[in-house]
């Protein structure tokens, strides 16, 4: 819907520029905001920049040490005629959205290891953080952007783990993510531990764009990940989602959702505030 179409903009306005220094995930947070805008103008949607905002702290969380903040929260409400067959194409009102860049000049001491484990807990915290309400109605859509200046292999870790090329593809039945007998430094780089007892079961609505050759430089591959379901198993704890618009979650649900958030949370605020951000 209208992040998608501000995604397939991405190339157009980062080659505006063929500098670029600094924080380079927020600059394509950036231009995926003006993207955003751009839509929004087209429709002629007053005060656009009111329905996006950069750095949202997620609703749920601890109520002290470090503020988790999701890359950028796009609020469709309004913007589109509220209908429910476009709920069936992935419109939801409040569309969160983490952002993952990876460009040779800004590139940092990280593995590739390291780089798939910082992706893995953008998705946990995409799936845990948003607060959902009892009901048949569903109002959270969740994003991963992926923004690379070469093929994805030169950043991320794909030997050993037939799940991770699975996520580029345009769609996918499932993929498992089993943490139980990851590495360690694919480990340290969610939370400060040796071991994680978890495992993701996730689907996924990719739309992507890539160059037909990669000179002149800069070039970019990008991917844009939409998270349908997901189940999540923590520390004996679980809670799973269908993804559907009228899926009903009751008061168990609920809180089988919070306990597996808290159990999350109490990983990450054990970390010290670093390892937590985003």
């Amino acid at each position: 819907m209208l992040i998608e179409g501000a995604f397939l903009k991405l190339p157009e306005l980062m080659l505006s520029s063929h500098s670029y220094s600094g924080n380079v995930e927020a600059m394509v947070v950036h231009y995926l905001s003006t993207g955003l805008q751009m839509e929004l103008n087209s429709r002629s949607v007053p005060f656009p920049y009111n329905h996006i905002t950069v750095e949202m702290p997620y609703p749920k969380q601890n109520k002290t040490g470090t503020v988790l903040r999701a890359d950028l929260l796009f609020e469709a409400k309004g913007t589109v005629p509220s209908i429910s067959r476009l709920e069936q194409y992935g419109y939801r009102e409040m569309q969160w959205l983490e952002a993952k860049s990876y460009f040779s000049k800004g590139k940092s001491r990280s593995s590739k290891t390291q780089n798939v484990g910082r992706l893995v807990k953008d998705i946990m915290r995409l799936c845990l953080l948003p607060e959902e309400y009892q009901g048949a109605i569903r109002q959270n859509g969740r994003y991963v952007l992926l923004v690379f200046d070469s093929e994805p292999s030169n950043y991320l870790a794909f030997s050993g783990r037939d799940w991770l090329p699975k996520i580029f593809e345009e769609r996918t039945p499932k993929i498992n993510i089993d943490l139980n007998s990851e590495k360690l430094s694919l480990i340290s780089s969610i939370i400060k531990q040796r071991s994680l007892s978890a495992e993701l079961n996730l689907t996924l609505s990719v739309t992507h764009f890539k160059p037909s050759s990669d000179m002149p430089s800069p070039v970019y591959w990008g991917y844009l990940m939409r998270i349908d379901k997901f189940s999540i198993s923590l520390n004996g704890k679980m809670i799973q989602s269908n993804g559907e618009i009228h899926e009903r979650w009751s008061k168990d649900k609920i809180m089988a959702l919070e306990e597996v958030r808290s159990e999350f949370l109490m990983l990450l605020k054990a970390d010290e505030g670093d390892v937590i951000t985003s």
